[in-house]
């Protein structure tokens, strides 16, 4: 650091700082400034007496620097970059690029001295930091600061006592100086005013807080509730209503309803339920119901608090952040403090206090401290310092389902999460967090209360759905009209089969639909669909083996195309983090050369075609071989599907199920070896020959990667086949190129023809209307 740089650390002093120099270093400190004072009045002098290149800035110059003297004199704040920009302009105004020699000698003596000056700073900042925060904490003014500016300042301070000696004191310094002066009053008024520092402060913060919620977000962070389906109305009701007397052998169940308005002893509920018993359905439906939140603003209207709610939904067949305890914690810290700013530097003070300084003009970007990747045991403090924390009055609300979905990992496991909830749950009574889980061992043993069992309670839904599926099957009412005893018989036994278990009763209709499109009898189909125990994943075979040959390819080569797109989101780079749609899945299959031969074309002449293969994949999943993928925008009164829309498995069991089956999948796909990497790179490739002419670049640059990524797990495959690229492979590739090469020089060419020029364009930042497809 530079004597001139210095100079701000120097002037931009609390008086609480100047006051302690001149009583600790008096003599050095006043012989030091005079001695500065007597080399600026030298430079000043001599720019009088030279003969100035520049006459019309002689008095400009004069009196900035003669203002720098006023300024080190009465200790005024003044800025290390306006003493530098002076002491440049100095020399240009007598010679340019060359300074005289006396006035170099002048500035270099000057500097010397400044550079003094720091020394002693520095000196009484190490040897008297403690002594300085605790003038600050023990202050007047600090004890009267409201809760936010408390918190604020006390972080910058706790950083500030902790950093190690140099650059890095010196980062905290800065800026904690200057909100010393801001937030206390403690140092000399400002020239700004009252409002600009107000304004100043303000924006600080603002940035601080924003570069943290983005340091903590992350693309799928509230993807997986989107993709639960909604309940069967008038289904879930009963979750709110007054528990009836209890069945023989099971526990009575406390009424969420009132656990949630009431102060209570547990602040944790347990919801269990096997595999496909519908918890995420009810988790959804819980957190999302207007009763929740009336109960919710009961509990808070007791201590008239604020409410923050959040939720996370565990998602096994998902990204990493989304089946971790990482994801858990970054997504709940996040939507917390997204509602609540003011707990950001209660939360995190360490880290906010670092983005504050970094956000600070003081700190020069060597010196800026930043953020490390984000650690479980980082945020697991952070978790429980907010459930701890009594600066700001708030009552938390946390919905967590899938806890059992969780990737267990070096020092993660679901009983660590149970442990931390009940942690954080029994040192506040400010917090009640709802969970769902399949039965975990770790749950018996911490004894979890209240809790129930969902299959136990959920039978009247099931019936209410699988009642609501038949009726409106034409081919099940018309055997119904000859055999209405064997009609109640089965669907009595589709009831008991379930077992409580939601999914299995859905699946069960699945398969009576199929038997009785094959043109069975209600009394066969009885016979062969009870035959087996009830188990998801035997369901799931039975109902693939039962499809015709020509549907089992198709739906093979489907499953396979969608458990590589989530190996491909799963990539460290995260560079292609997109759900796939229905238009990519549709694009994906199909034969390699249709894609090879194609011609690049715009969007209206091939909308058609595309829309075409889209409604038949659609109608194949929905109806030929349901139950197992369905899309997040569904067909509407006949209308055609949305290519947008994307496609999400029916269940979490669904994807278990494909990657179990995956050699098998392989052989059903197709004769020659069917490659998924090759297919999404076939669909990237495809739509890149016919983006539509407003399509925005940085989508160019999506397909670009997604074709790419996709073209790397190809890569992948072949090498772990021990096999060689075939040529509609690198056909492929070879058309990725030449597709990408069309749509740069349109880019990059005006609306007569000519090329721009050869600086980079920035997709961001390229006019559409400048473009040319």
């Amino acid at each position: 650091m530079s004597g001139f740089e210095i100079v701000g650390l120097v002037l931009g002093s609390t008086s609480l700082v100047r006051d302690a120099l001149i009583h600790l270093h008096n003599s050095s400190y006043f012989i030091i400034t005079a001695q500065i004072s007597d080399e600026i009045k030298d430079v000043v002098e001599y720019i009088r007496l030279a003969e100035p290149i520049n006459k019309a800035r002689v008095a400009e110059v004069e009196n900035q620097f003669l203002k720098i003297n006023a300024s080190l004199e009465a200790a005024e704040v003044i800025s290390s970059e306006k003493f530098t920009r002076v002491a440049i302009l100095a020399g240009l105004v007598v010679g340019t690029p060359i300074l005289p020699r006396r006035l170099e000698r002048l500035l270099e003596k000057l500097s010397s001295q400044v550079e003094e000056l720091y020394s002693v700073i520095n000196q009484w900042q190490s040897n008297n930091r403690i002594t300085f925060i605790n003038e600050i904490r023990e202050s007047p003014q600090f004890k009267v600061l409201e809760i936010y500016d408390s918190a604020v300042l006390e972080a910058l301070l706790s950083q500030y006592e902790t950093s190690a000696a140099g650059e890095e004191e010196t980062a905290y310094f800065l800026p904690l100086t200057k909100l010393v002066n801001r937030v206390l009053g403690l140092g000399p008024a400002s020239n700004q005013g009252i409002g600009r520092e107000k304004e100043t402060e303000d924006a600080l913060r603002q940035e601080a807080d924003r570069r943290l919620l983005e340091s903590m977000s992350y693309t799928a962070m509230e993807r997986r509730q989107g993709g639960i389906g909604p309940a069967f109305a008038p289904s879930l009701q009963w979750v709110f209503d007054e528990p009836r007397n209890k069945k023989k052998g099971t526990q009575k169940r406390t009424n969420i309803a009132n656990w949630l308005r009431q102060e209570t002893q547990s602040g944790l509920y347990l919801i269990e339920g096997s595999e496909g018993s519908g918890k995420s359905t009810l988790m959804k439906y819980i957190y999302r119901h207007r009763e929740t939140a009336a109960c919710l603003d009961q509990w808070a209207a007791w201590d008239s608090c604020p409410l923050v709610r959040a939720e996370f939904y565990f998602w096994r067949s998902g990204t990493r952040l989304e089946r971790s305890e990482e994801g858990l914690l970054r997504s709940l810290l996040h939507s917390v403090l997204r509602q609540q700013p003011q707990l950001m530097p209660i939360v995190f003070p360490k880290e906010w206090a670092a983005l504050y300084a970094a956000a600070s003009d003081d700190a020069r970007s060597s010196l800026r401290p930043g953020l490390g990747p984000w650690t479980v045991p980082i945020l697991r403090d952070a978790f429980l310092r907010l459930l701890r924390q009594d600066q700001v009055r708030v009552k938390f609300f946390f919905l967590i389902d899938g806890v059992d979905e969780h990737l267990e990992s070096d020092g993660e496991s679901a009983s660590a999460i149970l442990d931390l909830l009940i942690t954080g749950t029994a040192a506040s009574s400010n917090t009640k967090a709802i969970i769902s889980s399949r039965p975990l061992s770790a749950a018996d043993s911490a004894r979890i209360m209240p809790r129930f069992k969902l299959n136990d309670l959920n039978h009247n839904d099931i019936q209410s759905c699988v009642q609501k599926l038949l009726d409106a099957d034409v081919n099940f009412q018309r055997e119904k009209g000859k055999e209405p005893t064997a009609a109640d018989a089965i669907i009595k036994k589709i009831l008991e089969f379930s077992g409580g278990t939601f999914l299995i009763g859905v699946l069960c209709v699945s398969t009576l639909r199929a038997y009785l499109a094959e043109g069975k009898s209600l009394s066969e189909i009885s016979q062969d669909m009870f035959s087996q125990s009830p188990h998801l994943q035997e369901l799931y075979e039975r109902l693939w083996s039962n499809m015709h040959a020509t549907t089992r390819r198709w739906a093979s080569q489907s499953a396979l195309v969608l458990i590589s797109q989530g190996d491909i989101e799963r990539y460290p780079s995260d560079a292609w983090g997109g759900d796939i749609r229905l238009v990519d899945l549709a694009l994906a299959l199909g034969e390699l050369r249709d894609t090879i031969d194609s011609a690049i074309k715009p969007w209206p002449r091939c909308m058609f075609k595309v829309q075409t293969k889209c409604d038949a994949l659609a109608r194949e999943f929905t109806m030929v071989w349901p139950g197992f993928i369905t899309t997040t925008k569904p067909q509407q009164d006949g209308t055609p599907w949305d290519p947008s829309s994307v496609i999400r498995y029916c269940h979490r069991s669904v994807p278990e199920f494909f990657r179990r089956t995956y050699n098998t999948l392989l052989e059903n796909a197709a004769e020659a070896p069917f490659r998924p990497g090759v297919a999404l790179l076939k669909s990237a490739v495809q739509q890149l020959k016919f983006v539509p002419l407003n399509t925005a670049p940085q989508q160019l640059w999506a397909f670009a990667t997604m074709a790419l990524l996709a073209a790397n797990h190809a890569d992948q495959e072949l090498t772990c086949r021990d096999e060689r690229p075939g040529f509609e492979y690198l056909a492929l590739l070879t058309e990725l190129d030449k597709t990408m090469q069309h749509h740069h020089v349109n880019l990059q060419r005006d609306d007569n023809g000519h090329f721009r020029g050869t600086t980079i364009q920035d997709p961001n930042t390229i006019d559409r209307k400048q473009r040319k497809t």
